[in-house]
């Protein structure tokens, strides 16, 4: 793929990311989310426009994954709570 010296592509073409996409990884390339065919590792190959292109990978948080942080941060709170309790259960 030609390249000139500013990062702007001087013709279109396919291009292969070097980033690895999961099932909740979602790439957007020059602002729209695309499905692409992806390599034995997991690697998209895009086609790439003419000129300047930018491509972006989000991750989404599956919901049971914020489950278990809102479960975890309340057992910590419910263990500080209890552990101040009786310290001052025993100072009395």
């Amino acid at each position: 793929m030609s390249c000139s010296s500013n990062g702007k592509i001087k013709k279109a073409g396919k291009i292969k990311l070097p980033v690895v996409l999961y099932k909740q990884s979602e790439l957007t390339v020059n602002g729209k989310k695309i499905k692409t065919q992806l390599s034995r590792i997991g690697s998209p190959t895009i086609t790439q426009k003419a000129g300047e292109n930018v491509a972006t990978l989000h991750f989404k948080t599956p919901i049971w994954f914020l489950l278990l942080l809102y479960l975890s941060i309340l057992a910590w709170l419910s263990l500080l709570a209890f552990g101040i309790f009786k310290y001052i259960k025993k100072a009395n």
